[in-house]
């Protein structure tokens, strides 16, 4: 697994690692993971503006100082691996969206920081292309009383709207 740290509202914060941000908890699970027992198929890649040694050979009190700030929301450690949303209450990044149960200071960090033009942009998408305009979506027709047995035939129609159109 691979993952990478950023400074919140740092160097590299941009609204496409929002949605990749994992929950401090998961966040400091895995740092200390990889802190105790090494790479064993982990790799964390340190930001380039945090007050680290870029070797990532970390003395105790710079491991300790990190999971401090994994745990406050001054440090926020991304997947590379997809958007998991894991700080949101949809599969949308947006500051309205954020849930309650995150530390205080990086609820305070997260909208104070919050890289412009990325309210509400990042959805959840299904497809490797990039959304060329919103969908628009026409109203749905009402659906009909409960038909009776033996009225049939009967037919289901499912329509899905990629998030890119």
């Amino acid at each position: 697994m691979s993952y990478e740290l950023y400074v919140t509202g740092g160097y590299g914060f941009t609204e496409a690692i929002l949605p990749t941000l994992l929950h401090p908890s998961n966040a400091v699970d895995i740092a200390r993971d990889y802190f105790t027992r090494g790479y064993q198929g982990h790799h964390i890649d340190l930001p380039p503006d945090a007050d680290f040694s870029q070797s990532g050979n970390l003395t105790d009190t710079q491991k300790r100082k990190l999971l401090d700030d994994l745990q406050e929301g001054r440090l926020v450690l991304a997947s590379r691996y997809g958007p998991g949303f894991e700080l949101f209450t949809e599969s949308r990044a947006s500051p309205d969206l954020l849930r309650n149960d995150l530390p205080p200071t990086l609820r305070h960090r997260l909208q104070q920081h919050w890289p412009s033009g990325a309210r509400g942009a990042f959805t959840r998408s299904d497809s490797l292309a990039p959304a060329i305009e919103p969908v628009s979506r026409s109203p749905e027709r009402p659906v009909p009383e409960t038909p009776a047995p033996g009225s049939g035939p009967y037919h289901v129609k499912l329509v899905y709207h990629w998030p890119d159109g």
